[in-house]
């Protein structure tokens, strides 16, 4: 279950929430992901580097992964995993904190 944004987030919480994949909303998302990672605790000197690889993921994504359709749907509902010539227009953005210089990969 992902932590609330105001609380103290523990190794191994995330915080999550899904978004259009419309480029008008890059600020939003951009915003939620900044606000994500001072909960976690990251650094001022990280936020632009951070900013700048996100905006550039997102753009990507907005512009090349989805294509647009009507019926949206909910992210996750079985009709939504079939696979589909027009795929769901939304972005999921998670954030996961596996402690300081910690990845799942190490031990």
């Amino acid at each position: 279950m992902p932590a609330a944004m105001n609380s103290r987030i523990e190794p191994g919480e995330s915080i999550a929430r899904t978004f259009p994949a419309q480029r008008e909303r890059i600020t939003e998302m951009l915003d939620f992901l900044r606000k994500a990672a001072r909960t976690l605790g990251a650094p001022e000197s990280f936020m632009m580097r951070l900013s700048l690889v996100a905006d550039e993921a997102i753009v990507n994504v907005c512009s090349y992964a989805f294509r647009r359709r009507d019926d949206l749907g909910t992210p996750g509902a079985p009709e939504n995993d079939q696979p589909n010539e027009q795929p769901d227009d939304h972005a999921d953005s998670r954030t996961d904190d596996f402690g300081a210089g910690r990845s799942r990969g190490t031990t």
